[in-house]
């Protein structure tokens, strides 16, 4: 009695990645085509290999593996951006996000990886001449380009958030030392004396709603006479200037 040799069965296990809820793989086994017919061969159940992970990426947007960061700026974040803030907003970031699409220029988006990040950050507080604020905003913005590459499902996973945030720093501000205020508002008195001819004791009594700045004009409401006066301020001091005081008060 003769035995029928049993046919060989190829059987592929495609893996496709981790469930996002779950976190347990995904999967597909499959013994026949979409069409149901068996796999004659190893390059068939190749073929669907290759079929069912282009599928799969089409659903869950990871398509475009050869997208650059630069045509994912221009076409995808940097829209998506200026639609989301004000003008004023825009104009005032718009530069700061040329100047992180040309760091990357044509690198890959799915090749970012952890190193690409810090060398970013070392060159920002290395090398660029910027502040460590300025620094601090611009590695900001990166990061966040990256957080929408994630909602888009063009990235997994922000790999920027592996790397530390650049510190903002401490702020120096300018400002007077008592000296300097008592000097400086001691000019501005002497200059409104002499500029506009009022007496020490009609500027004393001076307040905020005596002063017009639209129509640069101060009203002097403790003026001895019966008409309450008005002083121009004047738009410039030259020193041939000849100063009249019916030019300066009516």
């Amino acid at each position: 009695m003769c035995v029928p040799k049993r046919k060989r069965t190829l059987l592929l296990l495609n893996y496709l990645g981790l469930d996002k809820i779950t976190g347990k793989r995904i999967q597909k086994k499959a013994s026949k085509d979409r069409l149901g017919k068996p796999f004659s061969s190893a390059k068939e159940a190749y073929q669907e290999v290759i079929r069912i992970k282009e599928e799969y990426n089409i659903a869950n947007g990871f398509a475009n593996y050869d997208l650059s960061y630069k045509d994912f700026m221009e076409l995808s974040y940097m829209p998506h951006y200026q639609a989301s803030v004000q003008a004023i907003t825009w104009d005032s970031r718009q530069s700061g996000l040329v100047r992180i699409t040309d760091f990357f220029e044509e690198k890959k988006l799915r090749e970012l990886n952890v190193r690409d990040c810090e060398s970013f950050r070392n060159w920002l507080l290395n090398d660029s001449g910027y502040s460590q604020a300025y620094c601090s905003l611009l590695y900001g913005m990166f990061r966040k380009t990256l957080d929408y590459a994630v909602m888009l499902q063009f990235l997994t996973e922000n790999v920027s958030k592996r790397t530390k945030a650049i510190p903002k720093g401490k702020a120096i501000v300018a400002y007077w030392t008592k000296e300097e205020f008592y000097e400086h508002m001691c000019f501005v008195v002497l200059w409104l004396y002499y500029m506009t001819g009022i007496r020490v004791s009609e500027g004393l009594a001076l307040n905020w709603n005596d002063v017009d700045l639209k129509k640069k004009e101060v009203a002097n409401s403790s003026h001895t006479g019966d008409e309450k006066s008005t002083a121009i301020l004047p738009k410039a001091v030259h020193k041939n200037a000849v100063r009249h005081e019916d030019y300066l008060i009516r």
